[in-house]
């Protein structure tokens, strides 16, 4: 488990949030089993229900319209309709946290030769 101070909490939130979005257009534009596969990653990996957008165009449209002062953001989820739910899966959870445990440790050991190699 990574420990922080308080400060440092919200940093990290902020550079997530550019993966978030390509990581949203990677799913809405790729084929429907690569979408399927990755929707379940996101449950596995987050521990959340991931619920797949039916139509992903409508739903940045809903989200341009809140834009426009057209309708409020509390109108869209009664707008939106879902193809599936992904609900997470233990068993997967257990291969990604395992994963998780060698990224940490390969992070540990090259992160001053990303630091020299980035200069």
């Amino acid at each position: 488990m990574l420990h922080t101070l308080r400060s440092e909490d919200v940093q990290p939130l902020w550079k997530l949030i550019p993966i978030s979005f390509t990581l949203i257009w990677i799913t809405s534009s790729v084929g429907a089993r690569s979408r399927m596969l990755w929707c379940q990653i996101f449950a596995d990996v987050m521990n959340v229900e991931i619920k797949q957008v039916a139509d992903p165009i409508y739903a940045n449209a809903c989200g341009a319209a809140v834009g426009l002062g057209e309708i409020k953001f509390a109108d869209i989820p009664a707008m939106i309709q879902f193809r599936r739910v992904y609900q997470p899966k233990f068993a997967n959870r257990a291969v990604y946290d395992r994963g998780f445990e060698n990224f940490q440790l390969i992070y540990k050991q090259m992160k001053n030769v990303y630091r020299r190699l980035n200069q």
